[in-house]
């Protein structure tokens, strides 16, 4: 008899789990999101990671003009 009962309510949790799996599922409209998303970090990064660079560099630069050591041993 006990053992029927964790059966029976053993089944009712996987049944409750399928229907949250099938509610958690991915649609296009998500996964068109995802990839839009993701395509807008990685133009983003292409252009700023660049541009940090040479700023990063100008300025390196200048520190070291300002202390009167040249940059390209002259």
């Amino acid at each position: 008899m006990v053992g029927d009962r964790t059966q029976i309510s053993t089944l009712c949790l996987i049944t409750i789990m399928d229907r949250a799996a099938v509610r958690l599922q991915e649609t296009p409209m998500d996964l068109s999101r995802e990839f839009l998303a993701y395509a807008i970090i990685g133009v983003v990064a292409l252009i700023v990671i660049p541009w940090a660079i040479i700023a990063y560099r100008r300025r390196q630069r200048r520190r070291l003009r300002q202390r009167g050591i040249k940059r390209y041993g002259h």
